[in-house]
């Protein structure tokens, strides 16, 4: 008998502001959030929400599926 797992989206949300919280708390159990991306560099590097937050440029050098813009 083959066993089928369900791979989970490798996500990015687009924003740290109230639609990316929203989002990251509704989504966390069906797709795997690797990050956010923000345009202000004072947030680029740092944690938010337990997750690295990357800059735009940095699109290149991350393995994801889809990104949600929040």
């Amino acid at each position: 008998m083959r066993m089928w797992v369900r791979v989970k989206e490798r996500v990015l949300i687009f924003g740290t502001g109230a639609g990316g919280v929203s989002y990251y708390k509704t989504c966390r159990g069906h797709q795997k959030v690797i990050g956010f991306l923000d345009n202000n560099k004072q947030k680029q590097g740092s944690l938010f929400l337990g997750k690295m937050v990357f800059g735009p440029r940095q699109l290149t050098d991350l393995s994801f599926d889809k990104i949600i813009i929040a």
